[in-house]
């Protein structure tokens, strides 16, 4: 057991037995700071909040990884063979109480502004929408930021999946393989297109189509259809 003087008591640095190696074993306000070749804070504890931190002096979470690179910063590696899938990420809601809509994790996406302020530009939300035993139902809520403000792009929960939750003027666009405006949704005039995006009427619905009719097929009755130009 390897001490030093804190504030006028020995105190705990490094500690082994045949089991363990511990630092601080005394549980001290005492950090722990590993220097890489170019970063003095390559793997570093902060004792008195907590924290862990990789390549950050200061970490404001109790994990807080830094670096100034834009290539990968962090990357789990599975090695297994077969057809297992792997590597897994997961995020764990050990709730004890679990109760209906309750957050199961989210993923923030942030970056600065004009202005220098931090905002979430991107969120990806998971939620418990049912948690009774036999009939559970979760939900899923992709959100960006649209001219300032958070806005839902896609969500899904056990019933329905739904684009532009919130109905602002976000278009919906398909493409298929030589139409960019195979399906498409102009949500600033209420209008459906399929084939083409340019208004040749007020129609709700407007077909563009290269052949010279198009047909709507009702199942009601074999091969009965209508067709129309």
């Amino acid at each position: 057991n390897f001490t030093a003087m804190l504030n006028g008591t020995a105190r705990s640095r490094l500690f082994s037995n045949s089991t363990e190696t511990v630092l601080n074993e005394g549980s001290q306000d005492i950090d722990f700071r590993v220097e890489s070749d170019g970063a003095t804070h390559m793997l570093y504890v902060d004792a008195g909040n907590n924290r862990v931190a990789i390549g950050e002096a200061s970490p404001d979470t109790m994990l807080h990884a830094t670096t100034s690179s834009s290539t990968e910063g962090f990357k789990i590696e599975s090695t297994a063979g077969g057809a297992t899938a792997g590597p897994f990420l997961k995020l764990d809601r050990n709730s004890s109480s679990p109760a209906d809509d309750d957050g199961l994790g989210y993923l923030d996406f942030d970056g600065r502004n004009s202005a220098g302020e931090t905002l979430t530009y991107v969120t990806f939300r998971a939620t418990l929408e049912d948690e009774a035993d036999g009939s559970e139902d979760g939900g899923f809520f992709l959100s960006t930021k649209v001219a300032g403000t958070t806005r839902s792009r896609i969500s899904g929960n056990g019933t329905e999946t739904v684009f532009n939750q919130n109905s602002e003027d976000i278009d919906f666009r398909v493409e298929s393989d030589d139409n960019d405006h195979m399906l498409f949704l102009d949500a600033d005039n209420n209008r459906v297109f399929v084939g083409g995006s340019t208004n040749v009427n007020t129609a709700a619905l407007q077909v563009t189509s290269q052949a010279a009719q198009s047909a709507i097929v009702s199942k009601v009755v074999d091969n009965a259809y209508s067709i129309f130009q």
